[in-house]
């Protein structure tokens, strides 16, 4: 009876490999697809750690320049408080008037917008409308 059993199981498995060297075409192209799947999985896998370590150089750059933005920016205060009234004031003036020049052309536009718009015109609803859209 052990001898059956034995015999069996040897069938059992000569069957499948009878099987095997059967549809040997298919599981040729079947651990070909396989393998190919596993490569770009590996050169995705490898992108994605590349993209992040370049995400980290970027962000470490970032953090690097905001803190050297910072510091440019104290040594400015420091050295504007070391500046004498006069110049100051002169600085002061420049930017204010820079500031009205900017909000004169900005008038300006909004009044060529209105008076060249031929679906504008004179209407007062649609003046109201820019007024709130610009602000």
């Amino acid at each position: 009876m052990g001898i059956t059993l034995v015999i069996f199981d040897d069938a059992h498995v000569s069957g499948n490999l009878n099987q095997h060297f059967d549809t040997s075409d298919g599981s040729v192209t079947s651990k070909h697809r396989a393998e190919q799947e596993a490569r770009k999985r590996s050169a995705m896998g490898d992108d994605i750690k590349r993209l992040n370590a370049q995400q980290l150089q970027i962000t470490a750059e970032i953090n690097r320049l905001t803190e050297l933005v910072k510091d440019y920016k104290a040594y400015k205060t420091f050295l504007d408080r070391l500046a004498p009234e006069a110049y100051r004031n002169a600085v002061q003036r420049r930017r204010e008037i820079k500031l009205l020049t900017k909000e004169r052309a900005k008038a300006e536009a909004k009044k060529l917008l209105i008076s060249k718009s031929p679906t504008m015109g004179k209407s007062h609803i649609n003046h109201i409308y820019l007024t709130k859209i610009s602000i």
